[in-house]
């Protein structure tokens, strides 16, 4: 499964096509777009030709196979996490235990340094691996949803439509829009099908809650920060 990627589209690495159909063969994966939708829905991002739905039949489809199976692993987590039930405050500690044993492993003797960089081809990169845990952790506890009155979050749900964003980006080049804006509405309206699609039982309301929640976390927007009700509302 991709991790949620969180940059810019010009700076996440692009598939190829060729390289896009390799890894749906690999997943197995179907659109789930008829020929019809594809044909109009490429039309209304600007991409007109065969070879433009061609791409985007490719994007959606792993994309939305990546979006699927995240939330599947996350679904599956959430039933085996009892003990872990408040993962944005476990998480976090585990992170810094592992800080921890990153610097003890740092203040080895350099005798026993050497030793294992020598028993060991694999160390080094160990090392690196094991640094990188911590922020990893930490992204995924701040994420995480977190108990509170009221509806859910949806929060989680709104990281695999990240997922689905990443096909129109990919296919567009152009970062996705605020779901607040009143420019750019095709590629809104096309994330909310995808959207309804991978979650047929939310209603446009929850739906539009994922897009603000993904939209405030890319632009790290503190949680629970709303902006005052102005404008046009979704």
């Amino acid at each position: 499964m991709r991790r949620v990627d969180k940059r810019k589209p010009h700076s996440r690495r692009r598939l190829s096509q060729s390289q896009l159909a390799i890894e749906i063969e690999n997943l197995g994966a179907v659109c789930p777009l008829s020929p019809d939708e594809i044909t109009h829905w490429a039309r209304e991002l600007k991409g007109t030709g065969a070879d433009r739905e061609l791409r985007l039949v490719n994007l959606v489809t792993y994309w939305f196979a990546q979006a699927g199976s995240f939330h599947r692993q996350y679904e599956a987590a959430r039933v085996q996490s009892s003990r872990f039930y408040r993962i944005d405050e476990r998480l976090p500690k585990i992170a810094e235990q592992l800080t921890s044993i990153c610097s003890e492993l740092d203040d080895l003797p350099g005798d026993v340094d050497a030793a294992l960089h020598i028993r060991f081809s694999e160390y080094e990169q160990a090392l690196d691996n094991l640094a990188l845990l911590p922020s990893m952790l930490n992204t995924i506890a701040e994420a995480w949803h977190r108990p509170r009155p009221g509806q859910p979050s949806l929060e989680m749900e709104s990281a695999a439509i990240g997922l689905l964003i990443c096909a129109i980006e990919d296919f567009t080049g152009e970062t996705f829009p605020s779901p607040r804006s009143d420019k750019r509405l095709a590629e809104l309206e096309f994330a909310r099908l995808l959207a309804g699609r991978l979650f047929p039982s939310s209603t446009r309301p929850k739906i539009n809650t994922m897009l603000r929640h993904f939209h405030d976390r890319r632009r790290g927007k503190p949680r629970g920060a709303r902006p005052p009700r102005q404008g046009r509302q979704l």
